[in-house]
């Protein structure tokens, strides 16, 4: 074996490493010197990009705020006629048809009463021949009563008899009388007359046809008298509605009487020309499964029927708003302003902030503030959703809110 081969390939592998390191130093330098030649990233300032929104500067007003409820009109004052007496219909009124007004005390319906004529003219004979038996019967037991007195010419049982014969005979002629009674009491009751000016809002029966007792003929219906029953949330009409403070019966646990507020009253198929007035008249009921609160608006006497050409009539569907109790100090904002859990968003020195705000009122679309903001401050009524806290905002007041007292809402 040769000692000088391992020597050789010691100094071919060092060689080969030197080359390597050479290699590697070059690249470094290079780099080095190539990242020597690149100028360096100009250095930007972070901006923080504004938030636009839309404001409004809050203003502290009373306002008076309407509550909104809808209802059927219906008219106080409905009749059902009924038939009082058995028999069949001889005569019916000549405007005796749906739609059709009647003057108070026109004839209605004649109902036919020829037995009861008959009976009257049968016990008017035989009232005539009862208090003949009457007279002999009475001057019978005077005489029969003289002999007994005087010479006891007949018993007491003869004068008994005659004495009981006649109050046979006075007790057949007050049945006679009674029956008379009855029988004028069915002529009147024949005659079926119209209890008010009214208009006929049904009919059930036709000339010729039998009727019995009870059964109902006519419904009248008065149309100078209507009323709308509208059923209110319990606790806003707790809020708002005008009760009398006339302490009354104070052992009565009821509602106090309503003040008169005049309320609008419009039919929903029509709200533009079909309008009324009326006034709170009374509450009807309390329901406890609904919590609500029934009330009855009467219409004002100007609102008759023939007032106009398409007046508001019994069995229209309406609304109506209620004016309430005026409320002070209050902030009114568009709902859209006010989240769900009461809070809204205000800008204070140009940042975003939330805060929870006590709500005194709520209508079609607007909101009604009594705490939690100041006056003059900054309201976002953009809708935001889930805005970052702190946020830098950038804003626009197109307009300042404010609640016109004695506006609509």
């Amino acid at each position: 074996m040769n000692p000088k081969r391992p020597n050789k390939r010691r100094l071919s592998g060092l060689v080969t490493l030197l080359l390597s390191l050479g290699l590697l130093g070059a690249g470094v330098l290079g780099m080095q010197s190539l990242a020597g030649m690149k100028k360096p990233p100009e250095r930007k300032e972070i901006v923080e990009k504004p938030l636009p929104v839309e404001i409004t500067i809050a203003k502290a007003e009373t306002i008076i705020p309407e509550i909104i409820g809808y209802g059927e009109v219906k008219a106080v004052k409905k009749v059902r006629i009924s038939a009082e007496v058995s028999g069949r219909i001889i005569e019916v009124h000549s405007e005796l048809e749906v739609g059709k007004t009647v003057p108070k005390g026109a004839q209605l319906i004649k109902i036919d009463t020829r037995n009861d004529q008959l009976l009257l003219q049968t016990n008017k004979e035989r009232l005539s021949i009862f208090e003949r038996n009457l007279q002999i019967a009475k001057n019978e037991f005077k005489r029969f009563e003289s002999f007994y007195r005087k010479n006891k010419l007949v018993t007491l049982s003869e004068l008994e008899k005659a004495e009981q014969n006649s109050n046979l005979i006075m007790d057949q002629i007050r049945q006679l009388e009674y029956e008379n009674h009855l029988a004028r009491l069915n002529l009147d009751r024949s005659v079926l007359h119209a209890p008010f000016d009214g208009r006929i809002k049904s009919i059930t029966i036709e000339k010729g046809q039998f009727v019995s007792t009870g059964d109902v003929l006519v419904t009248l219906v008065d149309d100078t008298i209507l009323e709308v029953h509208v059923s209110l949330d319990s606790e806003k009409a707790r809020k708002i509605l005008r009760f009398s403070q006339e302490t009354g019966n104070t052992k009565r646990f009821w509602f106090a009487n309503l003040l008169k507020v005049p309320s609008a009253i419009q039919w929903t198929q029509n709200n533009e020309s079909v309008r009324a007035t009326g006034v709170t008249d009374r509450v009807l009921k309390f329901d406890p499964k609904a919590r609500t609160l029934q009330i009855a608006i009467r219409l004002n006497a100007e609102n008759k029927l023939f007032t106009n050409t398409f007046p508001i009539v019994e069995g229209m569907f309406c609304q109506v708003r209620i004016p309430g109790k005026p409320l002070q100090n209050v902030i009114k904002l568009p709902r859209q302003a006010v989240g769900y859990d009461n809070k809204i968003n205000i800008v204070t020195e140009n940042r975003l902030k939330t805060v929870p705000v006590g709500v005194k009122w709520v209508d079609d679309g607007n909101v009604y503030v009594s705490s939690g903001i100041r006056e003059n401050e900054k309201i976002i009524l953009t809708r935001l959703s889930n805005p970052v806290e702190n946020t830098l905002v950038d804003y626009t007041n197109k307009k300042t809110m404010i609640a016109k007292k004695g506006g609509s809402f």
